[in-house]
Protein backbone atom coordinates (compact mmCIF):
# COMPACT_ATOMS: atom_id res chain seq x y z
CA UNK A 1 0.00 0.00 0.00
CA UNK A 2 1.35 3.52 -0.47
CA UNK A 3 1.74 5.87 1.31
CA UNK A 4 -0.75 7.93 0.02
CA UNK A 5 -3.31 5.14 0.50
CA UNK A 6 -2.72 4.29 3.73
CA UNK A 7 -2.78 7.73 5.21
CA UNK A 8 -6.12 8.19 3.35
CA UNK A 9 -7.26 5.12 5.38
CA UNK A 10 -6.24 6.82 8.47
CA UNK A 11 -8.01 9.86 7.88
CA UNK A 12 -11.48 8.19 6.75
CA UNK A 13 -10.89 6.01 10.09
CA UNK A 14 -10.14 9.10 11.93
CA UNK A 15 -12.98 11.05 10.18
CA UNK A 16 -15.07 7.67 11.49
CA UNK A 17 -13.99 7.43 15.06
CA UNK A 18 -14.81 11.42 15.43
CA UNK A 19 -18.39 10.86 13.97
CA UNK A 20 -19.00 7.83 16.15
CA UNK A 21 -17.72 10.27 19.11
CA UNK A 22 -20.12 13.29 18.21
CA UNK A 23 -17.29 15.55 17.57
CA UNK A 24 -17.40 18.70 15.11
CA UNK A 25 -18.68 17.85 11.86
CA UNK A 26 -16.59 20.32 10.40
CA UNK A 27 -13.30 18.89 11.53
CA UNK A 28 -14.94 15.03 10.55
CA UNK A 29 -16.04 17.07 6.53
CA UNK A 30 -12.13 18.20 6.18
CA UNK A 31 -10.74 14.58 7.59
CA UNK A 32 -12.70 13.10 4.71
CA UNK A 33 -11.88 15.91 2.29
CA UNK A 34 -7.97 14.97 3.09
CA UNK A 35 -8.72 11.08 2.85
CA UNK A 36 -10.48 11.76 -0.75
CA UNK A 37 -8.19 14.10 -1.56
CA UNK A 38 -4.81 11.62 -0.84
CA UNK A 39 -6.62 8.88 -2.51
CA UNK A 40 -6.75 10.83 -5.50
CA UNK A 41 -3.41 12.23 -5.53
CA UNK A 42 -0.99 11.27 -8.93
CA UNK A 43 2.14 12.53 -6.37
CA UNK A 44 3.75 10.81 -3.71
CA UNK A 45 2.99 12.21 -0.33
CA UNK A 46 6.20 11.93 0.74
CA UNK A 47 7.56 13.67 -2.38
CA UNK A 48 5.40 16.61 -1.37
CA UNK A 49 5.82 16.57 2.23
CA UNK A 50 9.62 17.10 1.30
CA UNK A 51 9.46 19.76 -1.11
CA UNK A 52 7.14 21.41 1.11
CA UNK A 53 4.36 20.97 -1.40
CA UNK A 54 1.62 19.42 1.25
CA UNK A 55 -1.13 22.18 1.50
CA UNK A 56 -0.79 22.88 -2.46
CA UNK A 57 -3.03 19.82 -2.26
CA UNK A 58 -6.63 20.97 -2.40
CA UNK A 59 -8.56 19.28 0.80
CA UNK A 60 -5.54 19.71 3.16
CA UNK A 61 -4.65 22.91 5.19
CA UNK A 62 -1.91 23.74 7.39
CA UNK A 63 -3.35 21.24 10.50
CA UNK A 64 -3.68 18.22 8.22
CA UNK A 65 -0.46 19.10 6.38
CA UNK A 66 0.86 18.69 9.90
CA UNK A 67 -0.41 15.66 10.94
CA UNK A 68 0.86 13.77 7.42
CA UNK A 69 4.44 15.43 8.20
CA UNK A 70 4.12 14.24 11.58
CA UNK A 71 2.81 10.85 10.39
CA UNK A 72 5.46 10.60 7.69
CA UNK A 73 8.42 11.24 10.24
CA UNK A 74 6.84 8.97 13.49
CA UNK A 75 4.39 6.61 11.69
CA UNK A 76 2.27 7.86 14.51
CA UNK A 77 -0.38 10.34 14.17
CA UNK A 78 -1.68 11.39 17.92
CA UNK A 79 -4.79 13.07 17.01
CA UNK A 80 -5.71 9.53 15.35
CA UNK A 81 -3.74 7.34 18.50
CA UNK A 82 -6.09 9.84 20.81
CA UNK A 83 -9.44 9.41 18.79
CA UNK A 84 -8.46 5.53 19.03
CA UNK A 85 -8.24 5.38 22.66
CA UNK A 86 -11.96 7.29 22.58
CA UNK A 87 -14.09 4.45 21.88
CA UNK A 88 -13.78 1.26 22.65
CA UNK A 89 -11.95 -1.19 20.43
CA UNK A 90 -14.03 -3.42 19.44
CA UNK A 91 -15.95 -0.57 17.75
CA UNK A 92 -12.93 0.80 16.40
CA UNK A 93 -12.50 -2.47 14.87
CA UNK A 94 -15.88 -2.43 13.42
CA UNK A 95 -15.78 1.25 12.08
CA UNK A 96 -13.05 -0.15 9.67
CA UNK A 97 -15.35 -2.66 7.87
CA UNK A 98 -16.38 -2.05 4.61
CA UNK A 99 -20.21 -0.65 4.58
CA UNK A 100 -20.49 0.20 8.17
CA UNK A 101 -20.51 4.09 9.05
CA UNK A 102 -20.68 5.63 12.58
CA UNK A 103 -24.50 5.43 12.67
CA UNK A 104 -24.65 2.04 11.91
CA UNK A 105 -22.18 0.89 14.35
CA UNK A 106 -23.18 2.96 16.53
CA UNK A 107 -26.92 1.20 16.33
CA UNK A 108 -25.47 -2.50 16.28
CA UNK A 109 -23.93 -1.76 19.45
CA UNK A 110 -26.97 -0.54 21.31
CA UNK A 111 -28.26 -4.25 19.89
CA UNK A 112 -24.97 -5.94 21.72
CA UNK A 113 -23.36 -6.23 18.87
CA UNK A 114 -20.02 -4.26 20.13
CA UNK A 115 -17.17 -6.26 17.99
CA UNK A 116 -16.43 -7.49 15.00
CA UNK A 117 -16.55 -11.56 16.28
CA UNK A 118 -20.18 -10.22 18.17
CA UNK A 119 -21.28 -9.49 13.92
CA UNK A 120 -20.00 -12.75 12.57
CA UNK A 121 -22.13 -15.00 15.35
CA UNK A 122 -25.41 -12.47 15.11
CA UNK A 123 -25.04 -12.59 10.90
CA UNK A 124 -23.78 -16.59 11.22
CA UNK A 125 -27.27 -17.03 13.39
CA UNK A 126 -29.33 -15.30 10.85
CA UNK A 127 -29.77 -12.35 13.14
CA UNK A 128 -31.30 -9.02 11.17
CA UNK A 129 -28.42 -5.95 11.79
CA UNK A 130 -29.97 -2.72 12.16
CA UNK A 131 -29.16 0.02 9.58
CA UNK A 132 -27.27 -2.56 6.83
CA UNK A 133 -29.67 -2.94 3.78
CA UNK A 134 -29.35 -6.21 1.64
CA UNK A 135 -26.36 -5.59 -0.51
CA UNK A 136 -24.20 -3.66 2.37
CA UNK A 137 -25.20 -6.61 4.57
CA UNK A 138 -23.89 -9.28 1.80
CA UNK A 139 -20.72 -6.80 1.49
CA UNK A 140 -19.74 -7.47 5.19
CA UNK A 141 -20.44 -11.26 4.93
CA UNK A 142 -18.16 -11.78 2.49
CA UNK A 143 -15.57 -9.41 4.35
CA UNK A 144 -15.99 -11.72 7.04
CA UNK A 145 -15.85 -14.80 5.75
CA UNK A 146 -19.69 -15.98 5.87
Amino acid sequence: MTKNLELAEIFRHLADLLAYQGENPFKIRAYRRAAGALEGLEEDVEALAAEGRLEEVPGIGKAIAGKIREYLHTRRMRKYEEALRGVPRGVAELLKLPGLGPKTVARMVDMGVADPEALRRALAEGRSVPGLSKGRLEEVKNFLGL
